[in-house]
């Protein structure tokens, strides 16, 4: 990827540093290239030692709750170890 997928992996970085993120969600929408190429890159540089997890929706933007709900009792659990 170019480097202005790296400078904005490099500002989520900054991102999830500052606001110590438990964790994050990561929606990219079903059959986007670009959304899901940069997945890689943005699971490596911006999300490392942070949990997170990639979801996939239709263009309504509408992502499955009891995945999301999944993923917060996970956070919870891991806060509390």
């Amino acid at each position: 990827l170019g480097s202005r997928a790296r400078t904005g992996a490099g500002e989520l970085r900054s991102l999830v540093c500052e606001y110590r993120l438990d964790g994050v969600l990561y929606l990219a929408m079903k059959f986007c290239a670009n959304l899901q190429g940069q997945w890689p890159l943005l699971r490596e540089r911006a999300f490392s030692g942070v949990p997170v997890k990639m979801m996939e929706s239709d263009i309504s933007g509408h992502a499955d709750p009891r995945e999301i709900e999944a993923f917060v009792k996970r956070l919870r659990r891991r806060k509390v170890s």
